[in-house]
């Protein structure tokens, strides 16, 4: 195994040259970046900005995301859109292949 070559100073030649030593201590920096840890505190909650799990999912209020027609408080409804989702997730009936 070969030595490395040192210059005058006893270092080795890479750390002689400026851009090298620069590039290494950027990469040794972002290698420690990677070991801070970020605080893991709890975001305070605002009324009504929360979904409380003692809320019955037919009985929650509207969202963008709530499908049209459907009414607060209406569990047939809200079952019978639960339905029609799943069959629109189901592939037999998508591609219409009988059982």
């Amino acid at each position: 195994m070969r030595r490395p070559r040192r210059n005058n100073h006893g270092a080795a030649r890479w750390l002689s040259n400026p851009i090298a030593a620069v590039l290494g201590a950027l990469a040794i920096a972002l290698l420690l970046a990677g070991c801070a840890e970020k605080p893991q505190d709890q975001a305070k909650k605002q009324a009504g900005t929360t979904v409380t799990w003692d809320t019955r999912p037919w009985e929650a209020e509207r969202t963008p995301f709530t499908v049209q027609g459907l009414d607060k408080g209406n569990r047939v409804a809200y079952e019978d859109a639960l339905k029609q989702r799943a069959q629109g997730q189901n592939e037999y009936v998508r591609i219409g292949a009988s059982k």
